[in-house]
């Protein structure tokens, strides 16, 4: 981690005199990894706007008001901005702008392999994005149950969510046993935790399939790792199902699929050289192999392909899933969660 973010912060450094621009919430992950090739892949530096803070939803709220109509600007959003969308009164809308470049990704969760998860509470740090996950380690936990509220009750006894920790510090955490259960990407996930003696796989969210709108395995990390569904019906004997997995359903879909996409304002006259630039970086074999080396090898979304995918989420968006969703964002995690019909209504 240390080394991406290095060489993420000493291209960002490099680059003073860009032509183009791109809003973020933070360096490294993904974006230190993407961006330099996608900059090579355009011919000409990208420089950064780093915006954090607000669970990532400022640097959101900051593209829409004052630089998505900028046509020197791009934005690249993350997990906690697709989940704000859903759950909170953000200012951006994800069908006001054009996709350029996105990777369909999915998340890790990993446990203290000196435990027995299914026995012992639950330490797990909240954070930008780790909502879904919380919700995925309770029905690995709870198991097959019938309500809403019944999974609110188990969740109460056998997880502890702790709130107020940075990154670096829930990586610390976890390796001095303070925090027995922890979630990161892949690129985060194989330099800080895989490495870790303590450290045991325990599934993959899992990635979208387009064809089926269901949850397909990680198809190359990690190596013999279930995805969720999987791993849940390896533990219960059967399939995960009910209105709990359903609003799960879509915010980890919405999470991962729009976790990692690159986006301008529409209209802009950048937008044909930049998605031609993407189509380079993802036919560029060199730059494919060093950036798989680092995050594995994930399906490539560019321009059209990702507005596809932003319409097979739109079918999994309920006003019931919503509606349930935004419950169990107030009642479990106590973050004030609005429900928003006229995004339902949109995705019709």
């Amino acid at each position: 981690m240390k080394k991406i973010l290095l060489a993420f912060l000493v291209f960002v450094s490099a680059l003073a005199h860009a032509d183009m621009n791109m809003v973020v919430s933070g360096p490294g992950g993904w974006i230190g990894v993407v961006a330099p090739e996608f900059a090579k892949a355009l011919g000409e530096p990208i420089q950064f706007e780093i915006i954090q803070g607000g669970r990532d939803l400022l640097a959101g709220n900051k593209w829409e008001e004052k630089f998505k109509n900028d046509n020197n600007y791009m934005w690249f959003s993350n997990g906690g901005q697709a989940e704000g969308y859903l759950v909170e009164d953000v200012k951006y809308d994800f069908k006001n702008y054009e996709p350029i470049l996105a990777q369909n990704q999915t998340i890790v969760v990993g446990y203290n392999k000196h435990i027995d998860p299914y026995n012992t509470m639950i330490k797990f740090a909240a954070g930008s994005g780790m909502n879904p996950d919380a919700m995925a380690i309770t029905m690995m936990v709870c198991g097959p149950l019938p309500k809403m509220k019944d999974y609110l009750e188990c969740y109460k006894k056998h997880i502890t969510y702790v709130k107020g920790m940075t990154q670096p510090e829930q990586a610390l955490s976890y390796q001095r046993g303070e925090l027995n259960a922890i979630r990161q990407n892949p690129v985060d996930y194989n330099a800080t935790f895989l490495p870790l003696e303590l450290n045991q796989t325990w599934f993959s969210a899992g990635l979208l399939d387009l064809k089926t709108g269901k949850v397909m395995p990680d198809p190359n990390y990690p190596v013999g790792v279930r995805s969720f569904p999987e791993a849940y019906k390896a533990k219960w004997g059967k399939e995960p199902s009910g209105e709990f997995y359903d609003a799960w359903l879509l915010v980890k879909n919405y999470r991962d699929v729009l976790q990692k996409v690159i986006w301008v304002n529409k209209g802009n006259p950048n937008k044909a050289r930049l998605i031609a630039a993407a189509h380079k970086l993802v036919n560029d074999k060199e730059a494919q192999k060093r950036i798989a080396e680092k995050i594995g090898t994930y399906p490539w979304w560019v321009g059209d392909e990702v507005t596809k995918a932003q319409q097979a989420l739109e079918k999994q968006l309920t006003m019931k899933a919503l509606n349930d969703l935004v419950w169990w964002t107030n009642e479990a995690y106590e973050i004030k969660a609005s429900l928003k019909p006229e995004i339902v209504k949109k995705a019709k």
